[in-house]
Order: structure tokens, then C-alpha cells, then sequence
């Protein structure tokens, strides 16, 4: 799975808009829960003063919730809703390993197409 967010800040405004790209293998077992790993990227002064690849790790379950573990410092619990055959929301909140009380955190929305 490859996938591609647009960050444009709402408040503490220290870029105009941003990008994370990243790209996934997953692995469902026979508790049909998935586990996904992979690498991302995202653009300067989105999460770091400059570009940051890394890892990240994630698992969903049939409780349509999930957990993502960026190597970069954030854990980010997840619901997923699956609107239709083609369409996923997803609704998280990130929390940063440090600093979460000068506000590094953030809720994201999201929205999957499946092209196949």
C-alpha cells in the first residue's frame, strides 16, 4: 500500500501546508488482525526543521480501531470506518514521544481509496 497526506496547519502556524508519503506491507493473521510495516517521509518543518524518513509499524484488528508507531516519536491511536467497498476514514490523534504539553499533538482525518 502506498499512500500520500496534505498537512495544512489550523493554528501554530510555522509552514503553509505539508506532505507525508509513505509506503506499507502488511500481514494478516489467522486472529484477522493485520500488522503493517513500512517507511515514510514527510516534508520540512512537518514534524522535524527538516525532511524525516524513517519506519513506522502499525496493527488494526476487527475492532475497526488501529495503533501507528512512527520511529520519529509518535504513537497514534486510530478508528476506521469503512464507508464503502472503495472508501476508509480514518479518525486519529498523534502524540509525541516529548514536548506533548507545548503541543506536539494533533488530530488527523484522513480518507482511503482503494483503486483495485
Amino acid at each position: 500500500m502506498v499512500g500520500d497526506d496534505v498537512f495544512i496547519p489550523a493554528q501554530n502556524r510555522s509552514y503553509d501546508a505539508g506532505n507525508y508519503i509513505y509506503a506499507e506491507f502488511a500481514k494478516t493473521l489467522k486472529t484477522q488482525t493485520r500488522l503493517i510495516f513500512g517507511a515514510f517521509d514527510f516534508t520540512s518543518r512537518v514534524i522535524a526543521s527538516g525532511n524525516k524518513a524513517d519506519g513506522q509499524f502499525r496493527f488494526s484488528s476487527l475492532l475497526t480501531s488501529a495503533s501507528r508507531w512512527h520511529s520519529s516519536g509518535y504513537f497514534t491511536p486510530a478508528a476506521v470506518i469503512k464507508l464503502s467497498s472503495k472508501a476508509t476514514a480514518y479518525a486519529a490523534y498523534e502524540i509525541g514521544d516529548s514536548g506533548v504539553s507545548r503541543g506536539n499533538h494533533l488530530l488527523l482525518l484522513e480518507l482511503g481509496w482503494n483503486f483495485n
